[in-house]
Order: structure tokens, then C-alpha cells, then sequence
């Protein structure tokens, strides 16, 4: 079951910026990104991470399952806090969202295609979420990139469903990036 709110097609564009058009990194070693694009998280196994400070406001995926998922990270002049690690599943959470005050800076991606996805949520201080949409549905087939607006940055994931023919394996076969505007409080 996806969830019942209208999406808002955000930025979907070719490139962000030279970097942008580099091929994906095979990095075996996760790397700390402040401003630019992740390594890729490799099919099975890794992670893609922003630095401290940072957080995601754009990705990018390859293969027909989205099973290799790179961020784009932009430093905030935010400082950060507490770190919550939440669990997005194909097949028991069509979505999932970081507490509040909290943005993902970080995903981390096991199992065939993708099938298991953890999001690292950390809390900004002196900002609170505003003016939150869904981008379009992306995978690896259908162009793979989403840059959201800018000065918004990724909050969630809504993950569409689908089944491996071998096994029964269900994946996030498509992803929808849930984002918010970083607004200061007061």
C-alpha cells in the first residue's frame, strides 16, 4: 500500500553540476561526503554518507531496482545532533520518515537488489521541517536522479514494491524521496 498523498514532481534533472556527469564511484571503503556526490552503495552491501554538517539533498540510482543508490550532499550552516538509524522495508513499511527535526544523511543499502535499506536521521539544530512534498517515483530505468529544490533536503522514503523471480525477494523496486524545507525557528 503506497500512501494516499498527492506527489509533487521536484527537480529531475540530467546533471547538478560537473561532478554530477562522473560515472558512478566503486568504492569498497564508505567516504564521508561534506558537498558532493557519494560513492555508490555497491549491490548488496554499503553505505553512502554525509559528512557532519551535511545532508542530502539530491539522489541518484542505477541498475532496474535502484539497487545502488549514491547521494548528492550540501553542507548547512547547521549543527548537528542525536543519530537515529530507521529500517525502510519493501515489505512491511512502504515508507518511512526521520523524527522530527531530523534529515537522512546517510543510507545504507544489504541484501539482493537492495531489499533492505537503513536511512541515518540527524537532528539539525535551530531548524524545524516546512512546506514537506514527495518527488516522482525514480529507479535505475527511469533516468534514476532526483535533485530536490533548493534548501530542501531528504526526510524519508516512500518505496514501491517489488518481487525477485527468484525466491520471492521483495525490493524497493522504485523510490520516492519525501523532502522539507530546512527553516530556522523563531
Amino acid at each position: 500500500m503506497l500512501l494516499s498523498c498527492s506527489l509533487v514532481a521536484l527537480s529531475v534533472l540530467a546533471s547538478r553540476s560537473p561532478e554530477a556527469d562522473l560515472p558512478f564511484s566503486d568504492a569498497s571503503d564508505p567516504v564521508a561526503v561534506i558537498t558532493g556526490w557519494t560513492p555508490h552503495t555497491p549491490n548488496e552491501a554499503g553505505a553512502a554518507i554525509c559528512d557532519v554538517g551535511s545532508a542530502v539533498d539530491g539522489l541518484r540510482c542505477r541498475g532496474p531496482n535502484c539497487e545502488e543508490i549514491r547521494l548528492h550532499c550540501l553542507k548547512t550552516n547547521y549543527t548537528t545532533g542525536t543519530q537515529t538509524t530507521i529500517h525502510v522495508s519493501a515489505g512491511n513499511l512502504p515508507s518511512a520518515e526521520c523524527p522530527a527535526n531530523a534529515w537522512v544523511t546517510s543510507l545504507t543499502c544489504s541484501g539482493e537488489h537492495c531489499n533492505n535499506i537503513f536511512m541515518d536521521c540527524r537532528e539539525f539544530a535551530g531548524v524545524k521541517p516546512t512546506n514537506c512534498v514527495y518527488s516522482e517515483f525514480v529507479s535505475g530505468s527511469s533516468g534514476g536522479e532526483v535533485l530536490l529544490y533548493s534548501g530542501y533536503y531528504l526526510r524519508g522514503l516512500e518505496c514501491e514494491a517489488g518481487t525477485s523471480d527468484h525466491g520471492g525477494v521483495t525490493y524497493c523496486e522504485r523510490l520516492s524521496l519525501y523532502s522539507c524545507k530546512m527553516t530556522p525557528e523563531g
